[in-house]
């Protein structure tokens, strides 16, 4: 399978992503929008994996390139294609499809439980899967679900921490792609003046390397979903080909 990672950010790599990625012998590509690379034509690629970064989705006068990628993000969606957004990636989905983004006034920062929703076990990418108890969160905005849009998982101060858009694409609030080094790499290069007055827990604390095997081993059993619904729907196109 062919994954593109949309990279907004140098310091917010594709971490447990890519691992699993090449772990899995998928084709993997990054284009680094932050340095004016092009984005991939729907031809290119069967996943798209938009990850976050330390802007904020409505930021376009100071990071213009993201016109270009909520344009390219909402014709991505439009062509039915398999995405999923993280963090600002998700935020990016819902201002693109008409849902809005602002500053939240409970910033998260560290290790937080997430609430499931029943209709998520129902969804055909969740399905089966069994989550850990908490995620890493590190946002300073929050965003209303596009109208359309499915809410799947929220918190106890952030109610939008997942929705799924139909059954190819979704997006997630939270981490599950962050490493140790992902974590401190944040920690360290934080454009928030204020950002130690938002941490729940201690900095040294937050690199929980169980919590982040559990994530990570969670991001592992989405990415296995996207693949396999990915590589069932390929299959059917060349069948049906073959008949006609």
């Amino acid at each position: 399978m062919n994954i593109y990672f949309i990279q907004n950010d140098p310091i917010v790599l594709p971490a447990n992503a890519e691992e699993w990625a090449r772990a899995r012998n998928h084709n993997v590509k990054i284009t680094r929008t932050y340095n004016g690379e092009a984005l991939p034509d729907q031809k290119e690629f069967d996943l798209a994996i938009i990850l976050g970064g330390r802007m904020g989705a409505y930021e376009e006068d100071k990071y213009p390139w993201l016109i270009d990628v909520k344009e390219w993000t909402k014709a991505m969606i439009e062509a039915d294609k398999y995405i999923l957004g993280i963090c600002l990636g998700a935020q990016i989905i819902s201002d693109t499809l008409g849902g809005s983004v602002r500053p939240h006034d409970h910033p998260e920062v560290g290790w937080f439980p997430i609430n499931f929703k029943e209709e998520a076990n129902d969804h055909p990418l969740l399905t089966g899967l069994q989550p850990p108890t908490q995620f890493y969160e590190f946002h300073f905005d929050t965003f209303e679900i596009p109208p359309g849009a499915q809410l799947l998982a929220s918190s106890r101060t952030c109610a939008r921490q997942m929705f799924a858009v139909g059954s190819r694409v979704l997006g997630v609030q939270f981490h599950p792609e962050f490493t140790a080094k992902s974590i401190q790499d944040a920690l360290n290069n934080t454009s928030e003046t204020n950002a130690a007055n938002h941490y729940a827990q201690d900095p040294v604390v937050m690199v929980d390397e169980q919590s982040i095997e559990l994530s990570k081993a969670w991001l592992f059993q989405l990415l296995d979903r996207f693949w396999h619904l990915a590589s069932s729907d390929k299959e059917r196109t060349v069948n049906d080909k073959r008949d006609f």
